[in-house]
């Protein structure tokens, strides 16, 4: 159950013609940021980051995290506008690495995945879902990783990092280079 999921528990009671009552209890999760990166973090190139996400509090949260990693956030509030933001982009300023949510109305991340790499095929995209079971084609190569959600500032920094690895390590195979 996605309240369980999440740290929180539902109950539910009900009794014959008195009615039934409803209790969802979740973790408070503040949104706020350290003051300052851990000190034990590397400095990171910073990278242009588009986050595609249909909830509006989470693309907020998402941009705020960036930022305070150094990168630059552009976000859309849903598939179709990513798919629009990318098509936009000015080629002297391409992104570095596309965020999508897994669970979005009319065109989920793996449908706007599928239509980045045959756009964009060097252009890596991270998968992040809230759900804890293993998303179906998570696994798949059109993702360069998977950020669960809600995601820690380390974690988040671990995952551009991982996909940034990852796609300068498949250009590399592509170029002859390795």
């Amino acid at each position: 159950m996605a309240a369980d999921q999440h740290g929180g528990r539902l109950d539910i009671r009900s009794a014959l013609g008195a009615g039934t009552t409803v209790a969802l209890e979740l973790t408070l999760v503040h949104d706020q940021l350290p003051e300052e990166a851990p000190q034990s973090a590397p400095p990171v190139r910073s990278r242009r980051v588009l986050v595609a996400d249909d909830e509006p509090l989470v693309l907020r949260v998402m941009g705020r995290m960036l930022a305070h990693l150094g990168h630059e956030a552009a976000v859309a509030a849903s598939a179709e506008s990513a798919l629009q933001t990318l098509r936009g982009m000015p080629t002297d300023r391409p992104f570095d690495v596309v965020l999508t949510d897994l669970g979005m109305p009319h065109m989920n991340g793996r449908d706007l995945a599928r239509h980045i790499r045959k756009g964009w095929p060097n252009l890596p995209v991270v998968l992040m879902t809230g759900w804890v079971e293993r998303a179906d084609g998570e696994g798949e190569p059109m993702f360069a990783g998977r950020l669960a959600k809600p995601p820690s500032v380390d974690s988040l920094r671990q995952a551009l990092e991982n996909a940034m690895h990852q796609n300068s390590h498949v250009a590399a195979v592509a170029a002859g280079s390795l």
